[in-house]
């Protein structure tokens, strides 16, 4: 069902109110076979949660998601101190279904007289650091928008990349090596790594960490004993904890950072438009 997930906590507070004691601490007057019924129904599956707690326990029949809809706005109360609900919390992560990623481009590039690139991987395994390199767990951006996208701010075509049965792991991430091509008179492009980011993917509880992002970018290249020190410690604070170090080794590649987007796959029409489509 739609919202099951929506409504499971609000339903579940109406429960709660017939099962439990009043303020006083006196017992409310329900019998105590139906009290046993509402303890059992938390033990139902999803699937089946939907129908029993609405007909059973509230007297409810809607017959369409606006209907339940219309219910939910009479038990929600916007007060001044009402925050806006977090959607990351809408499901949890489901390795069947995936995440999505997708590298926008890069803004307040070094030297915008040449061509920049980005190849990614998820951390572990860490693939485009490995030898012999595995190019199937290693992601390219180089279909670069030439219509719209300022040199100095590149964009990528590319857009969602879908990661399926990948196993939870809270200190998952994504490595972003950037990288420039030199193309000189006679000879191969040269390519040059001139700097890298991570995005972690999950929280600690299990979601999906979905959102628009802007990354600030490292200066050089990823240090091989960094890469194998991101999946035992939680990525982000223990980067920032190198980066606050004297004499640290990570240093802002400043101004420039990358444009990302993470989307949980059990939320299919969000963030359909990239960042730079809001900045013409």
């Amino acid at each position: 069902m739609v919202l099951v997930d929506t409504i499971q906590p609000i339903v579940m507070s109406e429960i709660q109110k017939k099962i439990c004691f009043t303020s006083d601490n006196k017992e409310k007057t329900l019998p105590l076979e139906q009290r046993q019924q509402s303890l059992s129904i938390l033990k139902e599956s999803p699937k089946n949660l939907y129908s029993l707690l609405l007909k059973n326990h509230l007297n409810l029949s809607p017959q369409n998601d606006e209907e339940m809809l219309d219910w939910i706005d009479s038990k929600i109360k916007k007060t001044d101190s009402t925050e806006i609900i977090d959607l990351q919390y809408f499901a949890k992560y489901q390795p069947k279904s995936g995440f999505k990623f997708a590298l926008d481009g890069f803004h307040n590039v070094p030297d915008s007289s040449i061509p920049y690139i980005g190849l990614y991987c998820l951390n572990p395994p860490a693939a485009l650091y490995q030898h012999p390199l595995d190019a199937n767990l290693v992601h390219l951006n180089s279909n670069f928008n030439w219509e719209d996208s300022a040199a100095q701010s590149p964009q990528f075509l590319e857009g969602f990349v879908t990661f399926r049965d990948i196993k939870f792991d809270k200190n998952l991430s994504l490595i972003i090596d950037v990288q420039t091509i030199a193309f000189k008179k006679k000879t191969v492009p040269v390519f040059k790594t001139i700097g890298w980011t991570i995005l972690p993917i999950f929280s600690p509880n299990g979601y999906v960490q979905s959102g628009i992002y802007q990354l600030p970018i490292f200066e050089g290249a990823v240090p091989k004993d960094i890469i194998e020190q991101l999946p035992v410690n939680d990525p982000w604070p223990f980067l920032m904890e190198l980066v606050a170090q004297k004499k640290s080794r990570v240093k802002y590649l400043e101004p420039m950072s990358a444009i990302v987007r993470l989307l949980d796959s059990q939320r299919e029409v969000i963030f359909i438009l990239y960042f730079f489509s809001h900045f013409p």
